[in-house]
């Protein structure tokens, strides 16, 4: 399968855009993540702010706090965790329009002072030593080729005392039998993703790193009603899907999302792949 680079990464998300506007309502909500169901009975906007809070409340922010959103689209999570905690932060992404695009919803939500995006590698910041006292990843983290080079920079950056928090995608466990890697295939490479770390993997790299207090916690249970409207999308966007295939010439990108929706469904029911939050911290 083609290694994906940062450009196509970015190529996914400014081509896919239109769908996230359609299904997401991406200009209102400003997320592209799951939404967190708490009761099952919440509406799909509150659902989506649950995500935010949930960072916020394992990140332990503060007032006044300076943040790193590693991964940060068009600054849905920054711009709750300003207006809610007065918090400062930076976010990086790897696409200039998301970029632009996430500076002007800090403007329109009266936040711009305390937020700064642009362009940029959450492998290599560019930050000095011992900056933010959080850094969190929110469904961006599985982009890393390899996870360790995210964890160390992470590590680097963070303050004494520091949280890192990344709340993502992981399989089941680390090699998977090849069946159920072909199929987990199916659905990432329609996001532009190389690869999945498992959650145990990942938190066992963080330790390694250095971080202690490290946490691992499932909330796979949380999502299954954004998982099966990824499907409904699925379905009701297929017609839609092969006139643009037929008439309009869609980029691989477009196609590969109209795709994805059907293995990324059935490889969650088979537990191929869970929806997991890690939690660590930096020893002050």
């Amino acid at each position: 399968m083609k290694e994906f680079t940062n450009r196509d990464i970015a190529d996914y998300y400014d081509q896919t855009r239109e769908h996230y506007k359609i299904h997401w309502k991406l200009d209102k909500n400003l997320s592209v993540h799951l939404g967190f169901y708490e009761t099952g009975k919440e509406t799909f906007a509150v659902a989506l702010q649950n995500l935010n809070k949930l960072v916020a409340e394992a990140g332990k922010i503060k007032e006044g706090e300076y943040f790193l959103d590693a991964g940060c689209g068009e600054g849905g999570s920054s711009i709750y965790l300003a207006k809610n905690f007065k918090a400062r932060g930076e976010g990086l992404t790897v696409s200039e329009k998301q970029a632009a695009k996430a500076k002007g919803n800090a403007e329109k939500f009266g936040v711009k002072d305390y937020l700064n995006f642009k362009k940029g590698d959450y492998l290599a910041t560019g930050f000095p030593d011992n900056t933010f006292d959080l850094v969190f990843g929110l469904e961006s983290i599985l982009y890393a080729n390899d996870k360790k080079d995210f964890i160390k920079e992470a590590f680097r950056v963070l303050k004494p005392g520091g949280r890192l928090v990344v709340v993502d995608y992981f399989k089941r466990t680390d090699k998977l039998p090849e069946n159920e890697q072909k199929e987990l295939d199916a659905w990432t490479k329609g996001w532009a993703v190389n690869n999945l770390e498992s959650g145990e993997g990942f938190r066992r790299i963080c330790e390694e790193t250095g971080f202690v207090n490290c946490r691992l916690e499932d909330y796979s249970k949380n999502i299954v009603p954004s998982v099966r409207r990824i499907l409904w999308a699925g379905i009701l966007g297929w017609p839609v899907g092969k006139y643009y295939q037929w008439f309009k010439n869609p980029t691989r990108a477009q196609l590969e999302h109209l795709r994805f929706p059907f293995p990324f469904n059935s490889s969650f029911k088979k537990g191929i792949w869970k929806y997991q939050m890690i939690f660590a911290e930096k020893a002050g």
